[in-house]
């Protein structure tokens, strides 16, 4: 299984370059023809939004991991480990059940926008938007393991604190 997570995960990597590459190469051509040709391109900022809105969406929900994340935890860090398992768990539901319960709003969405292109390149919104649903779907997906790590045998260890990590290094 690990060999299989491994190329997936190396595949979304190179998704993600690939959509930042060409959203940086865009950006770059649309400066060369606006200000070195006096000549602007339409559909450069387009691409350029598209991609962004693609490349940000997939790397959350494929590379980034948790810990990743931008997350104020004053509370979480100093409090005992049990508390810290209980916050685990309050949070995991809470994010993962809101998100599970819009999945059906937002495919519902997405689904209608199908019907609606982009103002100059003419892509389908729901293709757009799409990439949207899998963050989400990401989003359910790790809050639900989330969950199986703070109800296993080891859940002292997914509930250690950047202090214990810290503490550990210094040793």
């Amino acid at each position: 299984m690990a060999p299989l997570v491994k190329t997936a995960r190396r595949a979304a990597e190179i998704v993600a370059v690939i959509c930042f590459a060409a959203m940086f190469a865009g950006f770059i051509l649309q400066v060369v023809m606006r200000y070195g040709l006096n000549s602007p391109l339409d559909w450069t900022q387009e691409a350029c939004v598209v991609l962004y809105l693609f490349g940000v969406f997939w790397t959350a929900a494929f590379l980034l991991k948790e810990r990743d994340h931008v997350a104020f935890t004053v509370l979480y860090d100093h409090a005992p480990a049990r508390a810290r398992r209980a916050m685990a768990a309050i949070g995991a539901i809470a994010i993962g059940g809101a998100f599970a319960a819009d999945l059906p709003a937002a495919w519902d969405y997405i689904h209608y926008m199908a019907r609606q292109t982009t103002p100059v390149m003419r892509l389908r919104f729901d293709l757009v938007f799409g990439v949207f649903l899998l963050f989400m779907v990401a989003v359910v997906w790790r809050s639900v393991l989330t969950l199986v790590h703070l109800f296993g045998a080891n859940w002292r260890a997914h509930v250690a604190s950047v202090a214990d990590l810290h503490e550990e290094e210094r040793r």
